[in-house]
């Protein structure tokens, strides 16, 4: 599969993109493939990229949406320069991890972060050195759904160096028990969570005074 030739770029604007393998391409100084909204995953693919040339624009671009860039392997840099990777909006569930860079560059945008970029092997340029390289951990919350549906439980992450304690939650997932019986919990607008508690709420009454379960992603 190449992908990339038939228009200046992939973009997703919404929407869920996978990637799995094969070959992408760009011969012009634009994106391979951009997210300005939607959510790209891309996995084990070779990342074609021309190795003299001056980019000027990233290959994969994180402009607003979400990236999940994974094994990935880029042609090596001869006389070229520019970024393999740019992220223009930091988010926690981007992932930029276990990739060959081949000497380019991965952009970030400056302060702490929340997404996970790194370890990865052969970048280019200054940004080697704020890679987040530190290990992903989950945590498992139990309780239970007052008559609302809702709960609010302390989570127990303490602050990083770097990060505060909801900076470094990179995803909370919730299911509710009945019985034998679980069901993914329906928030109406992603889980809620800061420095001391995650807040589940949004299922109603259809789910009050049930046992939940809530996992964290965290670093």
């Amino acid at each position: 599969m190449v992908l990339g030739q038939l228009a200046a770029y992939l973009q997703v604007s919404g929407g869920v993109l996978n990637i799995l393998g094969g070959s992408l391409e760009q011969q012009g100084d634009a994106p391979a493939a951009e997210t300005t909204g939607g959510i790209l995953k891309i996995a084990n693919t070779y990342l074609n990229v021309v190795p003299t040339q001056a980019r000027a624009t990233p290959f994969l671009f994180a402009n607003g949406g979400e990236l999940q860039a994974i094994g990935n392997t880029a042609t090596n840099r001869t006389s070229g320069n520019g970024n393999l990777i740019r992220i223009a909006t930091d988010r926690g569930d981007n992932v930029v991890q276990d990739n060959y860079f081949g000497g380019w560059g991965l952009a970030l945008p400056a302060g702490p972060l929340a997404g996970a970029y790194g370890p990865n092997v052969a970048i280019g340029g200054a940004e080697h050195a704020r890679e987040v390289c530190e290990a992903e951990h989950r945590i498992k919350l139990t309780g239970t759904l007052n008559g609302s549906g809702n709960a609010t439980v302390p989570h127990g992450i303490a602050a990083g160096i770097v990060l505060a304690a909801n900076q470094r939650i990179l995803n909370v997932s919730v299911v509710a028990i009945s019985g034998s019986a679980r069901y993914p919990y329906p928030f109406v607008s992603p889980c809620f969570y800061d420095n001391t508690n995650v807040s589940i709420s949004g299922g109603g009454a259809g789910f009050a005074n049930l046992q939940f379960e809530a996992v964290v992603r965290f670093r």
